[in-house]
C-alpha cells in the first residue's frame, strides 16, 4: 500500500499552492469556511458530494487525496499521525530547486551516520526552512516521531521541552498515569528528554534559532533568558542516544561551532545560493526574458538567494515587462522585501561588525586584514578584528577569499552602500544642529589609496549621490557653505585625529568643483583624501594631521632630492626648474619655489633648515628662505651648475659646474670667496667633510680631487676611475671618501 499524507495536510497544501483563502475554497466546493477549517484541522472528513467536488477541483481521486471510506479508519490514521508527527508551523514542501547535493548530504548525516545534531545555517532567504522541511519528510520513515517547532517568536525552552516530551510520550503509548511528571528544573527536564531520545528514535527540528540569539552583539550569543537552549544543543550532542536534532539558523550556534569536527555526531551545512541553472528553473513560471548572460548576471548579483530572486522576479515581471536586461541597466539593488530582509540581518550586527561590513562595501573588492584594520577610525587589536570577522562569517554575511581577504556578496554590498548614502544625507541635514555625524567621521566616501577604477566606483555610488542630495536641498552655493561650516564646527570640537569628516568635505567640494583657494583645514585630520587634481593655493594645512593623502603634482622629471636635517621635510628639484618642499610624514606640499629657468640638478638644506640652496642648468645657484620661499641670492657660473654642498655650519656653499670650476660662496652675503681650478672638464659632484675644512669633487675627467677649503689648494688628485665620476661623499668619521663612476665601480678612499 502506498503511504500518503493525511487528507487535512494535502488539503491545506493544495489550497495554499493555488493562493486561495478558506473562503475561496468554500465557495468553489459549495461549503462554508467553518467546515473547511474543520477539514484542514483533521477534525472531520468531507461528505461524498464534497469529496467529488474536491476530486474534480484538484484532479485527484479520493484515495489520492487520502480520503478513507469509513470513519474508524480515518480516525485511526489521524490519531497515529497526530501522535507520531507534530509539524507545528513547518511548511509543506514537495520540491526544492538546486539542492540535490545538500539533500544527499543531510540524508547521509541523519540516516546513514545517525548524527545527533545537524545545523543548516545561512543568511536569510537561502531556503533553510524549506530544505529542512523537505528532508525531514523525506527521512520520516527512519524516525518513530517527528517534532517541529519554530523559534521565531522565541518560546522559552521549558515550553518547547514540555511539548516535545508530550509528543514522544504519546507515540510510545505511555498512559497519562504512567507518564513522568515534567520536573521544574531545566537540567532535569533535559535529562528526561534525553531519556526519551535514547528510548525511541526521534527527529526534533528547531527552526529560526537566530530568534533566540542576541542582536547587536557578536554572533551566537544567546538573548537573556535563552542560554538554556545552548545546554539543550550541548546535551543532545554529547550524550549517547538514537535520535537527531535538526536546527536552522542564520547564525551558527556556538555549541555547534565548538563541537563539529571534533565529534562525528555533530555536523553543520552552510547553505549558499543556488546555481544559475537551478535559479532559472525556479523562476520559469515568472515569464521573464533575457539572454543566458543576463540570467547569469541576475542570479549572480543576488548570490543565488532563492527568496531574493523570487522577490526581484516579481518586480521584473510587473515593472519591466519581464525584461531582465532593462532591470539590470537600472542597477536596482535592495528594495521592498529584499531591503527588509537585509535590514533584519544588518540590525543583528554589533557596532564593530556594522563598521567592518560598511568598510568592505567601500573597499568593493577582497580586502586584506591589515588594510581593513587601517581603515578603522579606532583600529581594533588583531584578535578583536578576527573575532568580529569570524562572527560575520558565522552569520554568512562575508566571504573569505584567498589568504585572509574578505568581501561581500554583490547584493549585500549594494544594500550597505545605499545605507551609507542614506545616513550621510540624513546627517548632513542635521549637521547645523551639532548632532551626530557618525557616518561622515567613521567612513571615507572615497579612498585616495584605492585603485583608480575602484575610486571611480566609490565616487559614482557614494560621493555623487550625497553631493547631488546636498545640491537639491541647498543649491550649489548653499551646499558649499554647509560643507565649509562642517569644517569649522569640526575644528571647534577637536575630535579624534582619525576622523574622516574633513576628508569627505574636501572630496565633496572637489566633486562639486568648488573654489578651494584659501580653504582652512588647520587643526583637522585629512586622511585618505584624493586631491591630486585639486588646486589648493593658499590652503591652510597648519597643525593638520595628514595621512594617506595625495596632492597635486604638476612637475615632470625629478632631478634631485634632499631631506632636511630634522627629516621633517624634503625638497625635490625638477626638470622644469621648480623646487617643491614637502612635509615628510604626510606628503603635503608645503611650498613651491619658482625662479630657475631650467632643470634643477642639486638641492641642499642648511643644518637648521632655515635656508635651501639649489643649482640649475640655467647656470645659476639660488639661496632660498625656507619660511617665506623668497630667493635671497642668485649666484652665477659660466655654464651649467651640476652640484651644490653646504658646510656643516652653513656658512659656506660649494658649487661644481660644467665650466670646469668649483666656487666657494658666503651664504649670508652671496659673495664668491674662492674659485678652485684643476679639473679638465665639467664637475659633477662636490662634498664637504664633517669638519668643513676639506672639500671633495668628482668630474668628467675621471678624477676625484681633494681640496683645502681655507687656502683653495688641491691636496690630492685621486686617480683610478676610467669614466666620469658622478658622485662623491665623505663618511661621517671624515677618514674615508666614496666615489661613484660611469665605469660601473664604486671606490673607497683612505684620506
Amino acid at each position: 500500500m502506498v503511504a500518503r499524507l493525511p487528507f487535512h495536510e494535502q488539503l491545506l497544501h493544495e489550497r495554499k499552492r493555488r493562493g486561495w483563502s478558506q473562503d475561496d475554497l468554500a465557495e468553489k466546493v459549495g461549503s462554508d469556511t467553518k467546515t473547511i477549517s474543520r477539514w484542514e484541522s483533521g477534525i472531520s472528513l468531507p461528505r461524498p458530494y464534497s469529496r467529488q467536488k474536491l476530486s474534480e477541483l484538484f484532479g485527484k481521486d479520493a484515495e489520492e487525496l487520502g480520503l478513507f471510506e469509513d470513519a474508524a479508519a480515518h480516525s485511526a490514521a489521524r490519531d497515529i499521525l497526530a501522535t507520531a508527527e507534530d509539524w507545528g508551523e513547518a511548511p509543506y514542501v514537495t520540491q526544492v530547486y538546486g539542492r540535490d547535493q545538500e539533500v544527499v548530504t543531510l540524508r547521509r548525516w541523519m540516516v546513514d551516520e545517525r548524527s545527533q545534531v545537524v545545523a543548516v545555517v545561512g543568511m536569510g532567504g537561502m531556503g533553510k526552512t524549506t530544505l529542512a522541511s523537505y528532508v525531514a519528510r523525506l527521512v520520516r520513515d527512519d524516525f518513530s516521531t517527528i517534532f517541529w517547532r519554530s523559534l521565531q517568536h522565541a518560546p522559552p525552552l521549558k515550553l518547547m521541552l514540555q511539548q516535545s516530551i508530550q509528543s514522544i510520550q504519546r507515540i510510545q503509548g505511555i498512559s497519562q498515569q504512567e507518564r513522568i511528571e515534567l520536573p521544574d528544573a531545566i537540567d532535569e527536564q533535559l535529562s528526561l528528554l534525553i531519556h526519551y531520545l535514547h528510548a525511541t528514535r526521534c527527529l526534533l527540528i528547531l527552526d529560526n534559532v537566530e530568534s533566540i540569539l542576541q542582536e547587536g552583539q557578536y554572533a551566537s550569543y544567546y538573548r537573556e533568558g535563552y542560554g538554556d537552549y545552548g545546554q539543550l544543543i550541548q546535551r543532545v550532542a554529547e550524550t549517547a542516544h538514537q535520535s537527531c536534532l535538526l536546527i536552522t539558523s542564520r547564525e551558527k550556534p556556538r555549541e555547534v561551532s565548538r563541537l563539529e569536527g571534533k565529534r562525528s555526531s555533530v555536523y553543520a551545512l552552510h547553505l549558499t545560493g543556488v546555481a544559475p541553472d537551478a535559479g532559472k528553473e525556479m523562476l520559469q513560471g515568472r515569464e521573464l526574458a533575457g539572454s543566458d548572460e543576463q540570467w547569469a548576471a541576475l542570479i549572480a548579483f543576488y548570490a543565488g538567494n532563492p527568496l531574493a530572486l523570487k522577490i526581484v522576479a516579481e518586480l521584473v515581471q510587473e515593472v519591466f515587462g519581464g525584461d531582465i536586461g532593462r532591470f539590470l541597466q537600472e542597477e536596482a539593488v535592495a528594495f521592498g522585501d529584499i531591503h527588509r530582509l537585509l535590514e533584519q540581518q544588518f540590525q543583528r550586527l554589533s557596532a564593530q561588525e556594522q563598521e567592518i561590513v560598511s568598510w568592505l562595501a567601500i573597499e568593493r573588492e577582497p580586502t586584506a586584514l591589515e588594510t581593513l584594520r587601517g581603515d578603522l577610525v579606532y583600529p581594533l587589536a588583531k584578535t578583536a578584528l578576527l573575532d568580529s570577522l569570524d562572527s560575520l562569517r558565522r552569520r554568512s554575511l562575508i566571504e573569505v577569499q584567498g589568504s585572509a581577504h574578505f568581501t561581500l556578496q554583490p547584493v549585500i554590498m549594494g544594500y550597505v552602500t545605499a545605507r551609507l548614502v542614506h545616513y550621510a544625507c540624513e546627517e548632513a541635514i542635521s549637521a547645523h544642529m551639532h548632532l551626530n555625524m557618525h557616518t561622515w567621521r567613521t567612513y571615507a566616501f572615497t579612498k585616495a589609496q584605492s585603485k583608480d577604477y575602484l575610486r571611480d566606483a566609490q565616487t559614482r555610488l557614494l560621493l555623487a549621490p550625497i553631493a547631488e542630495y546636498m545640491v537639491r536641498t541647498w543649491g550649489k552655493e548653499g551646499a558649499e557653505q554647509q560643507l565649509r561650516d562642517m569644517l569649522s564646527r569640526e575644528r571647534q570640537l577637536q575630535l579624534h585625529e582619525g576622523s574622516y569628516l574633513a576628508t569627505n568635505v574636501l572630496s565633496l567640494m572637489a566633486y562639486l568643483r568648488c573654489d578651494l583657494r584659501d580653504i582652512d583645514c588647520s587643526h583637522l585630520t585629512v586622511r585618505q583624501a584624493h586631491l591630486q587634481h585639486v588646486a589648493l593655493p593658499g590652503a591652510n594645512f597648519s597643525h593638520t594631521h595628514v595621512a594617506a593623502t595625495t596632492f597635486a603634482h604638476t612637475f615632470g622629471n625629478v632631478l634631485s632630492v634632499t631631506f632636511s636635517t630634522q627629516e621633517d621635510r624634503f625638497a625635490i628639484g625638477t626638470a622644469e626648474g621648480d623646487i617643491w618642499v614637502y612635509h615628510t610624514g604626510s606628503g603635503v606640499p608645503l611650498q613651491t619655489y619658482h625662479g630657475h629657468t631650467d632643470g634643477v640638478w642639486s638641492v641642499a638644506f642648511s643644518r637648521d633648515a632655515t635656508f635651501l640652496v639649489s643649482s640649475s642648468d640655467d647656470q645659476t645657484i639660488r639661496i632660498w628662505n625656507v619660511a617665506t620661499g623668497q630667493c635671497l641670492h642668485t649666484l652665477r657660473h659660466a655654464n651649467r651648475v651640476r652640484s651644490v654642498a653646504l658646510s656643516p655650519d652653513g656658512a659656506l656653499l660649494a658649487s661644481g659646474s660644467d665650466d670646469h670650476t668649483i666656487r666657494i660662496w658666503n651664504t649670508k652675503t652671496g659673495a664668491c670667496l674662492t674659485v678652485l681650478s684643476g679639473h679638465e672638464d665639467r664637475v659633477w659632484s662636490v662634498a664637504f667633510d664633517p669638519t668643513g675644512t676639506k672639500l671633495a669633487s668628482g668630474g668628467t675627467d675621471c678624477t676625484v680631487r681633494l681640496w683645502d677649503v681655507a687656502s683653495g689648494h688641491a691636496l690630492h688628485v685621486l686617480e683610478g676611475h676610467t669614466d666620469w665620476v658622478r658622485s662623491v661623499v665623505f663618511a661621517a668619521s671624515g677618514v674615508m671618501l666614496a666615489s661613484g663612476s660611469d665605469d660601473a665601480t664604486l671606490r673607497l678612499w683612505d684620506i
